[in-house]
């Protein structure tokens, strides 16, 4: 310890130098680093199913305002993690502009989802629910778009509910259809007989 004491005392002033220009360089790239503002929303998701359904069963030992399980949670974050939310805030809030990327650029978009990737989190916490993190340098802009997103979670499982629905709706249409066709040619035989003095 002898040694190294005489060898740091021997070189004190390249290491005083080293350690004031490191001191310098820190401040310097401290004040021109941009502050950015965290904004976190906590959404807990639902048992998805009928809630007039629930009601109007006899076995009342399933309560329809229970929060969800492992599976809802689940889902909830792909939502959150799906293109469809990421296309919808980086449109509606013009996030190639904010981020100063422009459209003429090599690969713009990638530029714009690493930057959307890396500026907004979504993690599950151990109690069952989701947090929704979103950091910009604006805190307006950051309280937003934390709160747009946790309102188009809703809209977009809506969406997706509306769309299976609307698939299930074309296709009971088709059947009803196929079953009126039938029933009209059975009427047209059946009068065709009553014609022929057959009842």
């Amino acid at each position: 310890s002898m040694d190294l004491a005489v060898y740091i005392w021997k070189k004190r002033i390249p290491l005083l130098i080293i350690t004031f220009v490191a001191g310098i360089i820190s401040i310097i790239a401290f004040l021109m680093i941009t502050p950015r503002f965290k904004s976190s929303v906590v959404i807990f998701p639902t048992i998805q199913t009928s809630v007039s359904k629930s009601l109007l069963m006899n076995d009342y030992s399933w309560n329809f305002q229970e929060f969800g399980e492992e599976e809802q949670v689940e889902t909830v974050l792909q939502i959150l993690k799906s293109d469809k939310i990421r296309d919808k805030i980086i449109t509606r809030y013009n996030l190639m502009e904010h981020y100063g990327i422009s459209p003429n650029e090599a690969h713009p978009n990638f530029k714009v989802n690493s930057y959307y990737e890396a500026n907004f989190t979504f993690k599950r916490t151990e109690f069952n629910s989701v947090v929704i993190n979103v950091m910009d340098a604006d805190p307006q802009l950051a309280m937003d778009m934390a709160n747009e997103i946790a309102t188009l979670v809703d809209t977009t499982f809506w969406e997706m509910r509306q769309a299976r629905a609307k698939k299930a709706l074309e296709y009971v249409q088709a059947e009803y259809d196929s079953v009126t066709k039938v029933v009209a040619e059975l009427k047209d035989c059946v009068h065709g007989f009553n014609k022929k003095g057959i009842i």
